[in-house]
């Protein structure tokens, strides 16, 4: 930037065209996309962008540059549009067994290593049987989901971002994974979709954000009545809270387990696995 006259973005002036630098590097193959979010309108290059977009190609393992645009008074990091000028859409993770695409917007553990970890705590800790039917609310761009999908016989992927929702569909497809189907919308109002149709569920995978579970989603949970509930939390404090909700209609916890996603920090992530009490 310093080389090619490009300025950093000012927040106090709300001058400067680059206001964050986004770089996804995947830790299984190498791939690193770097998304430029830039103080602009849609499609306004920065000054000198033909050598910016040279210097940045020639990082080993570059496969992605796009330019994101967001040039609105706001703490939110990245615009809605993106601009890719090298490479491809997406760079491609290899988590376990599958090819994970991954896009500018996509919701993806920054931990791989343990994010693998906790998908097969909670894969092995629900047991999942060749009869189930699940669903992953919160699932980004469907990982859990897939890992489930292979022995459920069907999965119900529920997201509110239409972009890890167009994520989970490519990757679903790159990796032959059929008998699971992604909803885009809130998890609060989707699931009542399964509450109304009165749909058999066996298995509820949540990981919500770190405010926990909408109330009216654990209420369609309770009316749901999976025999397990896998919840996997980033929030001590708003996990305590929902599962006291849960507690309350009916379920007991089996199995709480931590795991260290975010080293050198205060945070936890934690799974718990629930189980319906007849």
């Amino acid at each position: 930037m310093i080389e090619n006259g490009v300025t950093a973005y000012d927040e106090e002036k709300l001058s400067g065209m680059v206001r964050h630098i986004v770089v996804r590097s995947a830790f299984g193959t190498g791939q690193i996309m770097v998304a430029l979010v830039l103080n602009a309108k849609f499609k306004t290059m920065p000054k000198n962008h033909t050598k910016l977009i040279e210097a940045l190609s020639q990082i080993d393992g570059m496969k992605s540059i796009c330019f994101n645009y967001n040039n609105e008074t706001t703490n939110v990091i990245m615009g809605e549009k993106n601009e890719f000028v090298w490479g491809d859409e997406y760079i491609v993770d290899r988590l376990g067994e599958f090819d994970i695409k991954i896009s500018p917007h996509s919701f993806y553990q920054v931990n791989p290593v343990q994010t693998l970890k906790i998908y097969e705590c909670v894969r092995d800790f629900a047991e999942v049987g060749k009869d189930d039917v699940v669903i992953d609310a919160y699932c980004g761009t469907g990982t859990i989901g897939m890992f489930f999908a292979k022995t459920a016989v069907r999965v119900y992927g529920i997201e509110s971002s239409s972009h890890a929702v167009n994520d989970a569909i490519l990757t679903a497809e790159a990796n032959e994974v059929s008998n699971i189907e992604f909803i885009l919308g809130k998890a609060e109002e989707k699931i009542y979709e399964f509450v109304d149709k009165n749909v058999r569920i066996d298995i509820v995978v949540v990981d919500p954000p770190r405010k926990g579970c909408d109330v009216k989603f654990l209420e369609a949970v309770a009316k749901l009545q999976p025999k397990k509930i896998a919840y996997i939390s980033c929030n001590p404090d708003t996990l305590a809270r929902d599962l006291k909700f849960l507690a309350e209609c009916g379920y007991g916890v089996r199995v709480v387990k931590p795991f260290d996603m975010f080293c050198h920090t205060v945070h936890v992530e934690c799974v718990v696995v629930l189980e319906r009490e007849l």
